[in-house]
């Protein structure tokens, strides 16, 4: 009986990157990592705001919307997988252009990632600062850029 590596190999048996059996069980960890449970949530939220919108504040309401999806689903992939399907089919049935969608809910995720310093963590390392020291300057920039882009996002959809 040969012995089956779980490491892919090349046709000369050396082992090749990547892959493999280590791969397979990724559905059931998403699942078990409540992926599932998380999409229902957005999805009904989702529907929730659509009922009360009209074509000019659709993009409006998928901007917050995804600042606060992106709390709960930190990845702008995974949080467009949930909130992109819902928001493009009511942009499509209110008459909403499709681009303003697709640009309000990245910049919802961008703009609470403010409150998500990760990215700014090599920064404090080099500087020597501790995150609370840094926080409320992040506060602040999450106020004020919120307001530019909501202001923004506005002014795109009542001109459009």
């Amino acid at each position: 009986m040969p012995i089956v590596s779980k490491y892919p190999t090349t046709d000369n048996g050396n082992r090749r990157p990547g892959g493999g059996a280590d791969t397979a069980p990724l559905p059931f960890l998403c699942r078990h990592d409540g992926v599932n449970d998380r999409q229902r949530i957005g999805i009904a939220s989702g529907r929730r705001v659509i009922a009360s919108s009209t074509a000019d504040n659709l993009p409006f309401y998928a901007f917050l919307s995804a600042g606060l999806l992106n709390i709960f689903i930190p990845s702008g992939g995974g949080q467009w997988a949930v909130q992109g399907p819902v928001f493009i089919e009511a942009a499509t049935t209110l008459g909403t252009p499709h681009e303003q969608i697709v640009m309000a809910v990245p910049c919802g995720d961008q703009w609470t990632n403010l409150i998500q310093p990760f990215w700014a963590l090599p920064l404090m390392a080099i500087a020597g600062l501790k995150v609370r020291q840094i926080l409320g300057f992040f506060v602040f920039f999450l106020l004020s850029l919120g307001a530019v882009f909501a202001g923004g996002i506005l002014i795109v959809a009542h001109l459009s």
